[in-house]
């Protein structure tokens, strides 16, 4: 994945690997420097300071992930959806990063994280 600048077209300002490839790159509200990932069922959390590797690696999901999204208020925390009719919600800051999870039975297209908190 590259991250480039629009100012400046000649050559990306950050490259970022990853063996899938990512299907939702949302950036974070509240941290300038971070940005999340989704990778089929998998998210990766990126630092752009910290280069190629990702700071956080998690297995989200059984299916492809719709939908990513950041909570406005807080740094740490993001939702997903997926394919598998869950919407889960992230605390990077919690142990294991075990997720809050919504369960619908149906695929949900689209996680929109609202102040909740």
């Amino acid at each position: 994945m590259y991250i480039w600048d629009i100012r400046d077209f000649r050559k990306p300002q950050l490259s970022m690997s990853s063996v899938a490839g990512a299907t939702q790159v949302k950036w974070s509200k509240v941290n300038e420097h971070m940005l999340a990932t989704s990778h089929e069922g998998d998210v990766r959390v990126w630092d752009r300071r910290k280069n190629n590797t990702p700071i956080h690696y998690i297995t989200a999901h059984l299916s492809k992930i719709n939908g990513l999204d950041w909570n406005p208020n807080i740094g740490s925390q993001f939702a997903t959806c997926s394919q598998d009719g869950t919407v889960r919600f992230w605390d990077l800051t919690t142990s294991k990063c075990k997720p809050d999870i919504l369960t619908t039975g149906l695929p949900v297209w689209r996680a929109s994280r609202l102040a909740m908190d």
